[in-house]
């Protein structure tokens, strides 16, 4: 059975849900076919790796130099790119297949970070040595066949 209303046609026995997308006043106007997330479907690690790179992003905190004259505006910048950084966990989190080239894209980042690694504090080399380990290791996970399929199927836009 498909659903069909418009143009939009998707079967409900398949990987997709039909949901009827309601006006505020609960007249009808679209079907909307959606991928279904079950748990049991999510690629082992998915949680694990998305809880790691939360922790892994709030260490950008730590390197502030608070002894610097602009040290406010360092830590109002590094905020901006944590808050994205944690947006962009919950979209991988929840499956967007663009987030998981974001993901990609920053761990190569982690990696190039490398060459900072002698030049730096401890705290640095904690931040830098974590992070690379975590993207060595996301390299591999995400582009494994049952993974990238995982996010290939629940692509919603």
């Amino acid at each position: 059975m498909l659903c069909d209303v418009g143009n939009q046609k998707c079967d409900p026995c398949s990987s997709q849900r039909c949901e009827l997308a309601q006006t505020r006043f609960g007249f009808s106007f679209a079907i909307v076919c959606l991928p279904r997330m079950s748990i049991e479907k999510r690629p082992r690690g998915l949680t694990e790796t998305a809880v790691l790179m939360s922790l892994t992003n709030a260490l950008g905190w730590l390197i502030i130099d608070w002894s610097k004259p602009n040290a406010g505006t360092t830590f109002a910048l590094f905020t901006v790119f944590i808050l994205v950084g944690y947006l962009v966990i919950w979209f991988y989190w929840k499956g967007h297949n663009w987030a998981r080239i974001l993901v990609l894209l920053t761990s190569l980042l982690c990696l190039y970070n490398l060459r900072y690694f002698l030049r730096s504090g401890p705290i640095e080399q904690v931040m830098i040595g974590t992070e690379a380990v975590l993207a060595a290791f996301l390299l591999f996970w995400l582009n494994n066949r049952s993974v990238k399929s995982f996010f290939h199927a629940s692509k919603t836009g």
